[in-house]
């Protein structure tokens, strides 16, 4: 392999692909980067056995080939390269970096013990950015992060001919979204983790890409998703997602609609007080108004009386998670929001009035006596 490559392409590209290597691989080879020259184009590859990704640059090819090389330290080499062109040259399992005052030389691995990339069959679907992108603002955080709950770690999308609904839970709070149907895709049920969904928004808002086309294989459970010049493979997870419809109440006894700038302060001044008690708030809702207050063993305690409120139904207590909320109510640009609840210890929702087709729901915590 001989080629010549600028820079600023390379770097790029390295990190994208530098996302993708686990920080604890389950085999050696996933730390490293799958180099492949062919005619004029220079692929860099990157695995996780989960998470896959292509990412193509235009360079000199002067003679093609394919090697595979450590990641993170090929990454950070050549971030501290100079804004030039840079020869890689392979020969004999030993690869020479050179530009024009450094040269730098590194052993290769065996090409062959790089995983391949599956075949996805399917139909192409394109997805607008922005929309993805709103799909990842208001859900992503929902998610859980814990890795030895795989189902809730992802998106569901579950779409039928007449809506797409999406939904992310971590089992202690659920955002659900509903869109128009996507053509091409009805009636089925994927599991997308989140995190992969998020990176291939960010990719796609760094390489200025309006849309994102995706492959959908059934039989495989992969996903292929095209952003410009970059392919992200994304292992389906298998499983059954909760039954997210029997926690959504249809209806509810108590509806308050706060200024959402007011209780987002309100709730940042609660949470100062309640580090040592899980974060959590409780809202006393009253006949015209909602105390809200927290209490610190350490500190002492806070209470906010939010008077700028409209209030229907019955006087209730609730508590919850400050931070779930405020997850929530920051991914919001709207005046108002509306929260509404049936008893203390039973799901509560959050919406903002003027988007019907976004829910938030939270879970409540017992109120101490």
């Amino acid at each position: 392999m001989k080629l010549s490559v600028n820079q600023p392409e390379l770097h790029k590209a390295l990190s994208f692909t530098h996302k993708i290597i686990p920080s604890k691989p389950q085999l050696p080879i996933l730390s490293s980067v799958l180099f492949h020259a062919d005619t004029d184009q220079l692929t860099i590859s990157a695995t996780d056995l989960f998470v896959g990704i292509k990412v193509s640059v235009d360079a000199g090819i002067q003679e093609g080939g394919t090697i595979v090389l450590p990641g993170k330290e090929l990454k950070a080499l050549i971030q501290s390269l100079p804004s030039e062109f840079i020869t890689i040259t392979a020969k004999n399992g030993t690869v020479t970096i050179k530009t024009n005052q450094t040269t730098v030389k590194l052993q290769t691995q065996n090409a062959q013990d790089f995983p391949e990339f599956p075949v996805i069959e399917g139909t192409s679907i394109s997805l607008p950015t922005a929309q993805l992108e709103q799909m990842v603002h208001r859900a992503a955080y929902a998610a859980s992060v814990d890795p030895t709950r795989p189902i809730l770690t992802a998106f569901l999308w579950r779409l039928s001919e007449d809506k797409w609904e999406v939904v992310t839970t971590d089992g202690f709070r659920l955002a659900w979204q509903e869109f128009a149907p996507l053509q091409g895709l009805e009636d089925i049920q994927l599991l997308l983790p989140a995190k992969a969904l998020t990176e291939i928004v960010s990719i796609a808002k760094q390489v200025s890409s309006e849309l994102v086309e995706m492959k959908l294989d059934q039989n495989t459970k992969q996903a292929l998703f095209k952003i410009g010049t970059v392919e992200k493979f994304v292992r389906l997870i298998d499983g059954t997602f909760p039954p997210y419809e029997k926690i959504m109440p249809s209806e509810f006894i108590t509806k308050v609609t706060f200024d959402r700038q007011e209780i987002v302060d309100t709730l940042k001044r609660a949470m100062i007080f309640g580090k040592d008690s899980s974060q959590i708030v409780t809202f006393d809702i009253l006949e015209d108004s909602v105390n809200i207050s927290a209490t610190s063993p350490t500190l002492g305690s806070f209470l906010d009386s939010i008077k700028q409120v409209a209030i229907t139904g019955q006087t209730q207590q609730i508590a919850f998670n400050t931070k779930y909320l405020l997850d929530y109510l920051n991914t919001l640009s709207c005046d108002t929001i509306l929260f509404e609840m049936n008893e203390s210890l039973k799901p509560a929702q959050f919406t903002d009035p003027a988007l019907i087709s976004h829910r938030y729901i939270a879970m409540p915590f017992r109120v101490a006596t």
